[in-house]
C-alpha cells in the first residue's frame, strides 16, 4: 500500500468534505490503519473508550437505525454511537451484557 504523508498544515488546508462515496470496498489494510489513526486521538485521562465497528454488510447497515435510534441519520457510514446499551427500552439493550 503507498505511504500516506502530508503536512499537518497542508491537511488542514486542504481537508474537504466527501458527499459521494464509491460503491467499492475498503481494503481491509487501509481499514486497520484508519482506525490505528483514529486511536491515536487524545482522550480524558488517557482513558482510550474506543470502540469501533466496521460493518461491510450494506443490507445490516441499512438496518441499524431500525433498533439505534442514536444512528438515526440514515446514511450509510454516517457516525452513531455504536453502544447498544444506551439505547432506549424495547430496543436491543436487553441482549447485551458487560
Amino acid at each position: 500500500m503507498k505511504e500516506l504523508t502530508m503536512d499537518t498544515l497542508d491537511a488542514i488546508h486542504t481537508r474537504r468534505s466527501i458527499r459521494k462515496y464509491r460503491d467499492e470496498p475498503v481494503p481491509d489494510e487501509l481499514v486497520e490503519r484508519i482506525l490505528a489513526a483514529a486511536m491515536m486521538a487524545p482522550s480524558a485521562r488517557n482513558g482510550q473508550p474506543w470502540q469501533f465497528v466496521v460493518i461491510r454488510d450494506r443490507e445490516l447497515l441499512v438496518e441499524i437505525p431500525r433498533f439505534q435510534p442514536f444512528c438515526a441519520d440514515g446514511r450509510p457510514g454516517a457516525p452513531c454511537d455504536p453502544d447498544l446499551r444506551r439505547s432506549p427500552a424495547g430496543g436491543f439493550s436487553g441482549l447485551l451484557a458487560d
